[in-house]
């Protein structure tokens, strides 16, 4: 019986219990809501291969929502003409910088890393001009507003 038991709990030779505080790797929350006979809190993919596709997945999709935001900010829609959306957009794509320099360094190469930079980079230059430009058009409305003689 013991024989039988051992065999269940074992994986190439090692003991399939591990803690998974003492393995070094990607952990994933699952965030959907389907319901199966088992619940799963947690995934923890050690695999270094995975860990960056599931990475680069992951960063693509938040890099495209970023674009569709600012193009859609930029382009004249009515949430450009609040500097504050604008604000907020240069605070999010801060806050996805700080994310990929420090947690997503140690999974992923320098170069896709320095890539991934640039094109953060070129989004808050964009918003920043936006801003600027914004900046300078209500200051010149309000000289053309002003009283006259």
């Amino acid at each position: 019986m013991s024989e039988t038991l051992n065999k269940k709990n074992k994986y190439n030779g090692k003991l399939s219990n591990l803690n998974s505080k003492s393995l070094d790797g990607l952990s994933i929350k699952p965030k959907n809501n389907l319901k199966y006979d088992m619940e799963v809190k947690e995934v923890l993919v050690v695999n270094q291969v995975y860990i960056e596709k599931i990475l680069r997945k992951k960063i693509t999709r938040k890099l495209d929502y970023f674009l569709k935001y600012i193009v859609a900010l930029i382009d004249g829609s009515e949430d450009a003409s609040n500097p504050e959306n604008l604000r907020l957009a240069l605070d999010d794509l801060a806050h996805y910088r700080s994310i990929i320099e420090f947690k997503y360094r140690k999974y992923l190469d320098e170069k896709y890393i320095s890539l991934l930079l640039q094109k953060i980079d070129m989004l808050e230059h964009e918003i920043k001009v936006k801003l600027a430009y914004n900046k300078f058009y209500k200051e010149e409305e309000k000289e053309k507003s002003g009283k006259v003689r």
